[in-house]
């Protein structure tokens, strides 16, 4: 009698452990569920994940504006001296944003925003290589681009080059000729 007790009670114990594994690695029926919360430990909502500070159908304009203070405006009297920093220096720059306006054009294939640079009766370009420009615009057409400076490969040669976040273009026209520093 004392076999039959102890036999049953392990068939009970062995019943419900398999009874808790089974529930706990069951998947829900419906796969088109939506995903929960991210919970913490005690169950409830977990509001310390970061949230997007924009939507992915933003508007260049928002993204413009989100990144606000981050942004570092090449005027023109400094787009010659900056664009030959980026070139030559370029570790100091990168990873920062910086917006520059100048003319589209291309160079050996490559995607570029210039200037002319006017010293005495001689005239060179000044230009920075951009590498993910969403659309070409026509040629010389007068563009503003916001991106980040890096030292990337481009047509199989590392140089510096701008990295587009965002590229306008623009219906009124800067100085497309600076004075040689």
């Amino acid at each position: 009698m004392l076999r039959k007790l102890v036999i049953c009670a392990l068939c009970a114990c062995l019943g419900f452990s398999l009874h808790a594994c089974s529930n706990s690695s069951q998947k829900p029926a419906d796969d088109t569920q939506k995903p929960q919360e991210a919970q913490d430990s005690r169950g409830e909502a977990d509001d310390t994940q970061p949230k997007p500070l924009l939507d992915s159908d933003a508007t260049d304009e928002e993204l413009l504006e989100v990144l606000g203070d981050e942004i570092n405006v090449v005027t023109d009297e400094d787009y010659v001296e900056m664009v030959t920093e980026f070139q030559e220096h370029t570790e100091k720059y990168e990873g920062k944003i910086y917006q520059l306006e100048g003319f589209y054009t291309t160079e050996n294939g490559t995607p570029c925003i210039a200037r002319t640079v006017v010293d005495g009766s001689q005239k060179a370009s000044s230009s920075m290589p951009l590498k993910y420009l969403p659309q070409e615009p026509e040629e010389d057409a007068w563009i503003r681009v916001t991106g980040i400076v890096n030292e990337s490969e481009l047509n199989g040669k590392a140089m510096p080059l701008l990295e587009v976040i965002v590229a306008e273009t623009l219906d009124e026209q800067g100085k497309a000729e600076l004075p040689a520093p």
